[in-house]
């Protein structure tokens, strides 16, 4: 296939039935996702095919992408630019176009009746394709308005090659994300909803956001799904006429609505139409490994440290193998002796134990998925980093025990699409030509060299102000070379998986077209980004009005929960303004009738309903349920930590929590057995006292365990939670009464105090109380004049929530006791020691029953400043004042610390949109926000006319990826709207794709060449490292397309599984399918054991009445004489035997 030296992107559309290459699992399984039998459900759904049908799946779909694909994808040989498309739609985009005065004409409110009436006709019946040319124009009128852009004719092509259900391939720079707004908008009008999927949270709210602005101005509603939503707010986003969200969000509840017990839980409409960004890294990349999400497998954890211990003494090529190209490892002779010798075990794959699974695992995590590379540890918690696009996959688990190994270690193209998924790829051309310049690889013997000459580059780049994009593939190459540069004196930004770097994403990538800015990047900066040259104004003007804004209408408060009644008590102590509930006396005890437990979780869910959605709540207490250690089904309420099976009281606790939001913190953090087992009796344990927080305070909670061997009452052991919060202190409650200085009553100055005192003392003939008054009070006086007096400080005095009298009985009698102690170590010391070091540390730790909080110093408060290097200029004091007070205007209007950072950030992210509002608040918010917006873009456009003139962005690889197609989307920054730009490659031979598939020829390249910093320049070599590209490309080809083709043949089952799943589930009554049920397995016994075609002296009777007995015991009174003399033929039969089943059916109770 032919190399292109430009990157592309592509968008889909498909015909019905909406189906991923990945496979999805709702069970706690660790099988292969191919792996055959009972036990769970997965689910698999992709493009289908040409020529299959659509029975048995929910509706029709279409689906369409926007994405990156490359020349290699699209192409043997030749290459098609993209004129012959041009040509093919070229009469349709001179109608589009003849419409555009007509349309632009159109007053605001006029342009949104168009959609009014476009709907009309298309539920009338009129086509879509007929109303494509209206369609298109009115949304090329809007964007205009809404957003400041005309889309080109090429975009207006690359709508119809959408609409048409096929891939369209674009450009980078190219308006990719626009051009998916007409395909959407259009099919959008049948009432039917449309699904816009992309590849990350990140561009799903970008995008929704952005361009999303269009179809809202013209009338229609656009949602937004994202990770942490609810199953109502899912339901409602998924009922828009337009809905963004990731594929494997829309994966996740595709799996959850096979799952439904009740059509109440469903949250999907049926399929229509849906365009999917990205659709190469959706259908290629995602499709390679295909990860069973799932929860936690049940094992023994020890098992899983163990092994980690064995594993990392163990040394590569004497105990294992490893082979890196199959990512598999085999244990030598020597290892599987070592690993017996030190497990104490006869045989290590012996069934009942099964530690070769362990130590294999251990011995993969330690050499195969490195820490930095593979995944990275956030809070104690393995978090898989995509090789694709170098986010974090969140929710995402190994199979087969491989992350919790992990976690132990830590304490081609074009082909493919149009041979698996049947799809067609078009070219779009471009809207101005391409002219970046693609430099040769430079290729270095040793990693060493090529690390040095990258440096050497990105100073070349930086010293003449060129702006330079560095792409690593890893967090770990990431953060090795941000240290040479800052060892070189180069400022620069990092973007990669860490979370630090990740929140700063967007204001990373909007300064990195600067001049002289650089930026290190891992694949996050390869999908989806536009680096805009001189830097994005908008986006700067964003960021200030936030860092003005957000203060303001923003608090942090704690909601008072009371006591409601007397089977639902509430403890509540208030700590700075934060009040905890502790329920003490719980309405589920064992003992308590079903009506009971109802009413305590009635009573509960109106005391939580009259807690403001704006304010915190945190519940805790011994709620009596198991809750198990796996969150399959209840992953909003669970994270995945707990402990045991779970049973009906565990699942009326986890519906609670998902109805009003909570989230149980006993379960966000992995912890042994004996940090989770909060009661025991006996030989029993379980996991039955819980904390509870709200969903999006989920942060707040720093560490959540129990202290082994220390009870709140007896068998519960003591729950402790650690909780942040933001609070504002008062100073007058905190301020330190002035004292005088007693302690400077001594030497010259007592003198001195004597002298005043007795010669002008306040002697006078008056009553002895009088007196007693006077000379008290004369003594502070003269005190306080020749001692001084202390000012007072800003602290925490001692009378504090917790500062009790049983607790500084408690704290005072350990004194004592230590006192002793230390004077006399006898037996009976030490015991009296130890009870009082216990009660006191339970006091102190358990202020009230049931929630106990640990007291930390308070964190600073959050601030939403950005670093003043980030804006190419001071705003004027005009504007500055203008947009301070456009602020105080909003603040007065909403309130002073009124919302949520939740609702005020939806607030200023609509203030900063450009559609139409009847909001004056909104509207002023607007206008300063294009004020600073103007501002900025004087500086920002001066300088992207100097970026230009130094040659534009430069892209600097340092990696060949295992895809072309992924390398060019890298190269693809650069360049974009015709702008100048350039790439350039430094590889190494010691690179993994040339070491693992390069073969002989580039292992006697690295015995040929000795020197680490000279560069290579071959055609041999080159040939040799295209040669190592193509063949890793093939090779993963081939698994894909396997997994695709083993999956064809568990596919049709699967479709009939769903279809009758969601028939029954939607059924009224059940008792008529169980009757057409009954009436097709009838009629295939009676097939199989008699037969249309056999004469009726033939006919084994016994057979049949035998066989029919097996599946209805109810038939027990039939023999053979009575069916011989109820039927003559066949037919009659088949119609008598019928009659039976359906009595029984009907007869038994359902």
């Amino acid at each position: 296939m032919a190399m292109t030296p430009h990157a592309s992107a592509a968008t889909v559309a498909v015909t019905p039935a909406l189906r991923f290459p990945h496979t999805l699992s709702a069970t706690g399984l660790s099988s292969p996702p191919l792996a055959g039998g009972c036990g769970g459900c997965r689910v698999r759904f992709r493009p289908s095919q040409r020529g299959r049908g659509t029975q048995g799946r929910r509706g029709g779909s279409h689906v369409s992408r926007v994405g990156g694909l490359l020349g290699t994808v699209f192409g043997g040989g030749g290459r098609d630019d993209g004129e012959a498309t041009r040509k093919k739609y070229a009469d349709t985009v001179a109608r589009i176009n003849s419409m555009e005065p007509e349309v632009s004409a159109l007053s605001d409110a006029d342009l949104r009746a168009r959609t009014a009436a476009l709907q009309d006709r298309a539920r009338s019946g009129e086509s879509l394709d007929s109303l494509l040319p209206e369609a298109f124009a009115v949304v090329r009128e809007a964007s205009k308005r809404v957003l400041g852009l005309r889309p080109f004719d090429v975009q207006l092509i690359g709508g119809m090659v959408l609409h048409k259900g096929e891939i369209a391939e674009m450009k980078t720079g190219e308006g990719k994300t626009l051009v998916a707004i007409l395909p959407a908008y259009l099919n959008a009008l049948s009432g039917k909803g449309v699904h816009v999927v992309t590849v990350n949270d990140y561009l799903a709210r970008r995008d929704c956001e952005w361009v999303g602005q269009v179809p809202r101005f013209l009338g229609l509603q656009v949602g937004l799904i994202q990770q942490n939503m609810t199953p109502e707010q899912r339901r409602e986003n998924y009922s828009y006429d337009i809905t963004y969200v990731t594929n494997s969000e829309l994966g996740f509840d595709y799996l959850r609505d096979n799952l439904a017990m009740t059509v109440d839980e469903l949250v999907l409409r049926n399929f229509n139409y849906c365009v999917i960004d990205e659709v190469d890294s959706i259908l290629i990349d995602e499709a390679r490994t295909p990860l069973i999400i799932s929860g936690l497998a049940e094992k023994p954890s020890d098992r899983y440290y163990k092994a980690a211990k064995i594993a990392e003494a163990f040394e590569r090529d004497i105990h294992y193998t490893v082979d890196e190209k199959q990512r598999n490892v085999l244990l030598t002779e020597e290892g599987y002796a070592d690993a017996e010798e030190i497990l104490d075990i006869d045989d290590l794959y012996d069934p009942r134990e099964q530690w070769a699974s362990y130590i294999l695992n251990a011995i993969k995590a330690k050499e195969l998925f490195l820490k930095d590379v593979n995944y990275i540890v956030r809070s104690k918690e393995v978090l898989i980093v995509d090789e694709f696009t170098g986010r974090v996959m969140a929710g995402r688990r190994w199979s087969d025990g491989l992350h919790q190994a992990i976690e132990a270690k830590e304490a081609t193209e074009t082909q493919e699409f149009e041979s698996i998924y049947k799809l067609k790829v078009t070219v779009v051309p471009t809207n101005k030509p391409m002219i970046r310049k693609d430099e040769s690889d430079v290729v270095f013997r040793a990693t060493n060299g090529k690390w040095r000459a990258v440096l050497v580059e990105i100073s070349r780049m930086n010293k003449v102000g060129r702006p330079v994009l560095v792409g690593t593939t890893s967090v770990e190459q990431s953060e090795s070379l941000s240290k040479q540069l800052r060892e070189a004196g180069i400022p620069h930004e990092v973007l990669n998986a860490k979370p630090e770097n990740v929140e700063r994403e967007a204001e990373i990538v909007a300064q990195s077209g600067r001049l002289g800015a650089v930026t290190i990047a891992t694949n996050m900066a390869g999908r989806g980004t536009d680096i805009i040259l001189g830097g994005n104004a908008e986006f700067m003007a964003r960021l200030k009005l936030r860092e003005i804004l957000m203060p303001r209408p923003t608090h942090y408060t704690v909601h008072t929960a009371r006591k409601v009644m007397t089977e639902l008590q509430g403890s509540s102590e208030n700590h700075w303004g934060v009040t905890l509930l502790a329920m003490r006396h719980i309405g589920t005890r064992v003992g308590l009738s079903e009506s009971e437990k109802r009413k305590f979780w009635e009573d509960l869910d109106g005391m939580v309903i009259a807690v403001p959605t704006n304010e915190k709540l945190f519940i805790g207490g011994d709620l009596n349920g198991y809750v198990g250690s796996t969150n399959v089904g209840y992953e909003l309420a669970h994270v995945g930590f707990g402990y045991g099976s779970r049973n009906q009281e565990g699942e009326d606790i986890l519906d609670f929590a998902i109805a009003y939001n909570p989230v149980i913190a006993n379960t966000f953090f992995r912890k042994r057995d004996s940090h989770l087992v909060t009661f025991t009796s006996g030989h029993r344990s379980s996991q039955i006292d819980f904390v509870l927080t709200r969903r999006e305070d989920k942060q707040a909670c720093l560490d959540c365990k129990v202290l082994p061997g220390e009870s709140v009452v007896p068998q519960h052991n003591l729950v402790v939670a650690d909780l942040r919060f933001w609070i504002r202190t008062h100073r007058d409650k905190q301020a330190k009464i002035a004292r005088t200085k007693w302690w400077k009553l001594k030497g010259e100055t007592s003198e001195v105090f004597k002298e005043i005192f007795f010669v002008e003392g306040a002697w006078s003939k008056e009553d002895a109380n009088n007196m007693w008054v006077k000379i008290t009070t004369y003594i502070r006086k003269v005190a306080s004049e020749v001692l001084g007096v202390t000012k007072g400080s800003i602290g925490e005095p001692k009378d504090t929530w917790w500062w009790t009298e049983n607790v500084q009985k408690a704290i005072k009698e350990k004194k004592e006791c230590y006192r002793s102690l230390f004077h006399d170590r006898s037996a009976i010391n030490i015991e009296r020691y130890k009870v009082a070091k216990k009660t006191a540390k339970q006091l102190v730790v358990n202020p009230i029953d049931g929630v106990i909080v640990s007291k930390k110093q308070m964190p600073p408060r959050k601030t939403w400043k950005t670093n003043e290097s980030l804006f190419p200029c001071e705003l004027s004091k005009e504007t500055l004042s203008s947009v301070k007070d456009t602020v105080e205007m909003a603040v007065k209007e909403w309130g002073d610390k009124s919302l949520t950072e939740l609702e005020a950030e939806e607030r200023l992210s609509y203030s900063c949109e450009k559609g139409p509002t009847r909001d004056e608040v909104i509207a002023n918010l607007r206008n300063a926000f294009v004020k600073i917006a103007d501002e900025y873009k004087v500086y920002t456009e001066e300088e992207k006319q100097k970026v230009i003139t130094v040659g534009g962005l430069h892209v600097v690889g340092t990696e060949r990826h295992e895809s072309r197609r992924i390398d060019n989307q890298l190269r693809g920054r650069s360049g974009r709207q015709g702008d100048p730009g350039s790439s350039r490659f430094f590889l190494s031979l010691e690179d993994n794709i040339f070491r693992i598939f390069g073969g002989d020829r580039i292992q006697g390249l690295m015995q040929a060449f000795r020197v680490e910093d000279l560069p290579i320049e071959s055609k041999m070599l080159t040939r040799a490292l295209d040669e190592a590209q193509r063949k890793v490309e093939n090779y993963f080809f081939d698994i894909r397309k396997q997994l695709f083709e083993y999956d064809e043949v568990l596919n049709s089952q699967r479709d009939r599984v769903y279809a009758e799943r969601r028939r029954a589930l939607a059924s009224d009554s059940l008792q008529s399918l169980i009757v057409e049920y009954a009436e097709l397995t009838m009629d295939d016994i009676l097939g199989a054991n008699i037969g249309p075609d056999t004469p009726k002296e033939n006919w084994d009777l016994n057979k049949l009445i035998a066989k029919l007995q097996q599946y209805c015991h109810l038939l027990d009174d039939l023999t053979p004489e009575l069916l011989e003399g109820k039927s003559s033929s066949y037919d009659d039969l088949r119609e008598y035997l019928r009659l039976p089943v359906l009595d029984a059916i009907l007869s038994t109770p359902l």
